[in-house]
């Protein structure tokens, strides 16, 4: 697996092999939304976005961002 997909089974919080036996089943979550996450933090950590703006990007509660950051 490459970098970006190592950070989205670290980022939900998934083992690399339970991630990887998921990819490429059709489901979406793993193929597409989850790595999405991981695109996004890249330019927003680079950016210095806000709390708020990231949160609301990602669709995730503002108490929450601070723990997907240091992932």
């Amino acid at each position: 697996m490459n970098r970006r997909l190592l950070l989205a089974a670290e980022l939900y919080d998934y083992s690399y092999a339970n991630y990887a036996d998921h990819l490429g089943i059709g489901n979406i979550r793993f193929d597409k939304l989850m790595r999405d996450d991981v695109d996004t933090l890249g330019p927003a950590e680079q950016e210095r976005w806000t709390r708020p703006r990231l949160g609301q990007t990602l669709d995730i509660p503002e108490e929450e961002v601070a723990d997907w950051v240091a992932c």
